[in-house]
C-alpha cells in the first residue's frame, strides 16, 4: 500500500468533505439522505442511482455566487 494511502479509522464513517449534510445513519446503519433511506430510493428507481441533496447543492452554490461577488468587487 501507498505511504499517502491511510486506511481511516471508521471504514463507515460519513467524511463531510465527501457527503451532504444531511447524510446519516440510522440504528441499523442504513443510509439516509435528507431524510430519506437509500434503501428505500433504491427500492424505487433501482441502481445505480446518482442522489444530491437540493438544499446542500443550493447552499454550495450560494457560497460559489457569493465568492465570485466577492472577487468582482475588489
Amino acid at each position: 500500500m501507498p505511504d499517502w494511502l491511510v486506511a481511516p479509522d471508521d471504514a463507515n464513517a460519513l467524511v463531510e468533505q465527501v457527503w451532504p449534510a444531511s447524510a446519516a445513519r440510522d440504528e441499523h446503519g442504513v443510509l439516509s439522505i435528507g431524510g430519506v433511506p437509500v434503501t428505500d430510493l433504491r427500492d424505487t428507481f433501482g441502481t445505480p442511482l446518482y442522489v444530491f441533496d437540493e438544499p446542500g447543492v443550493r447552499a454550495r452554490a450560494r457560497r460559489v455566487k457569493a465568492a465570485f461577488d466577492a472577487a468582482a468587487a475588489r
